[in-house]
């Protein structure tokens, strides 16, 4: 084989393979894989994951590894749990938000005047 054919297979793999997985879960469900409703639900809870993957982009383009997506959601999540207990449900969306923010200030601000790798920063994060 030569390098040429195995660049064009690389490029066709991947989109056989979702082929041939989409034609699977459509036989076995019958049909239901593909009906309005179902992909809607598909499309509206795979959003979260669209924006925090284009996010990743960047630090990736950057050759850098981070894993503070994770880390921010985790946080945003355990003080608005915290903050629901303490004052109510009407504060989960600002305070995630607002620790959201710090908290990437935090890794960015650390990141960019002290030179430490942002994998470090965020790793650090977790276990404290």
């Amino acid at each position: 084989m030569t390098a040429r054919v195995k660049n064009r297979m690389g490029e066709i793999v991947p989109l056989l393979t979702l082929i041939v997985l989409t034609v699977f879960f459509v036989i076995t469900t019958k049909g239901t894989l593909l009906s309005p409703m179902n992909l809607s639900n598909i499309l509206n809870q795979s959003i979260p994951t669209m924006i925090a993957g284009m996010g990743m982009m960047f630090v990736v383009a950057m050759g850098a590894t981070d894993i503070s997506a994770g880390v921010v959601v985790a946080l945003s999540s355990y003080f608005a749990c915290i903050a629901v207990e303490a004052i109510g449900s009407w504060v989960v969306i600002p305070a995630s938000i607002i620790v959201g923010i710090i908290t990437g200030l935090f890794i960015g601000i650390v990141n960019t005047k002290f030179k430490v790798p942002s994998f470090m920063i965020t790793l650090s994060l977790v276990i404290s």
